[in-house]
């Protein structure tokens, strides 16, 4: 982490890069099943090992521009993430 300052106050910035992780899979699967399987992210859990307690915002759902929360955990630390569906 790195501190930065505006003004008097201090602040700690996490730097995204240390959240940041690839994984690859081939699945058999049509691009459709695999696109209703990941934008699911109230079953984000299955494809991140940091993420929990996703929810969509009220009333969104598995569609593109559907808007939810979802809560973190890496090496200690917690942090809530607002996402899109793209």
């Amino acid at each position: 982490m790195r501190a930065i300052t505006t003004g008097l106050e201090p602040f700690e910035a996490l730097a995204a890069s240390e959240f940041s992780f690839t994984r690859r899979a081939w699945v058999d699967a049509t691009p459709a099943r695999v696109y209703e399987l990941v934008s699911d992210v109230s079953a984000i859990s299955r494809w991140s090992p940091n993420a929990s307690n996703v929810t969509y915002d009220h009333n969104a759902g598995p569609s593109v521009g559907a808007w939810f929360s979802g809560r973190n955990r890496k090496d200690g630390r917690e942090w809530t993430t607002r996402s899109q569906v793209v």
